[in-house]
């Protein structure tokens, strides 16, 4: 026995086996007893850009919810959260709202899309939300006419259909709305402008609101018409009836004054202010 101590060569296999089974244990560590290679526990996190709202009813509106994102911290194996289209597109981050009356509300935020044989926790775990009851409004519409049309040329009152829009959403914001504004630009034109515009909502300090409304577009003409003047007549004979030596009778009338349209440079001679004799 002391003679086999001793020996170089029975020395260096007791130290080769010591380090394999050194290293068998070291390595086993790492993966994780009587695991194969590829299915060890792995962690990954998956960034949820978007969390969507489940069960909110059609006289319901969700005016805030505390956060939009969310962290999804998912376990399991390996090749299993290494696979985007098992597991990264999936993921879905919710809250579950159905069933809850108007106020704030602290729920859940729950996760769908995750294979059995992994595991998710989400942060945070719990959001705040504020529901109100949903309410419906007829707003008239109002027509702004911006631009100048051509010259000689004058936009007259505009005309819309339909006269007014339907719009929804919480009541709060709708005790707000005053009009639904458009706008119709008549730049340029010497004919009647027809055109499909979009509405805006606006309050009662002038801002845009974004809520639901039906239609969303409304059909606008303005009337382009010719400008016209009024020039003051004045009766008197001309050469013409000078020569002819016509006379009128007592009786005959004239109007104090005459309009004409056209161009403003055409128009300009009837503009001024008669001579005095």
């Amino acid at each position: 026995m002391d003679r086999w101590l001793t020996n170089n060569n029975v020395a260096k296999v007791v130290a080769l086996l010591m380090a394999v089974m050194l290293w068998g244990v070291v390595h086993m560590g790492e993966t994780g007893s009587g695991n194969v290679p590829g299915t060890s526990p792995e962690s990954f996190r998956v960034l949820v850009k978007e969390l969507k709202v489940r069960g909110l009813s059609e006289t319901a509106y969700l005016s805030s919810i505390e956060r939009e994102q969310v962290e999804v911290r998912l376990n399991g194996p390996r090749w299993l959260l290494l696979d985007p289209l098992l597991v990264g597109e999936r993921v879905e981050a919710y809250v579950d709202v159905q069933g809850l009356a108007p106020g704030t509300h602290r729920v859940p935020v729950r996760v769908s899309g995750v294979p059995e044989a992994v595991r998710a926790t989400v942060s945070p775990d719990y959001v705040w939300v504020a529901i109100e009851e949903k309410k419906r409004r007829t707003v008239p519409v109002s027509v702004q006419v911006t631009g100048e049309p051509a010259e000689g040329y004058v936009a007259k009152t505009p005309t819309v259909r339909p006269t007014a829009v339907t719009v929804s959403g919480p009541k709060s914001l709708l005790e707000r709305l005053t009009r639904a504004q458009v706008y119709v630009d008549v730049s340029g034109a010497d004919k009647p402008v027809e055109k499909r515009v979009s509405v805006h909502l606006v309050d009662r300090s002038g801002n845009i609101v974004d809520v639901e409304r039906q239609p969303k577009t409304v059909t606008v003409t303005v009337p382009i018409l010719p400008s016209g003047a009024v020039v003051p007549v004045r009766p008197g004979p001309s050469k013409a009836s000078r020569r002819s030596a016509l006379r009128l009778p007592m009786s005959a009338s004239f109007p104090s004054a005459c309009g004409c349209t056209g161009r403003r440079r055409r128009s300009a001679p009837f503009l001024r202010s008669p001579r005095r004799r």
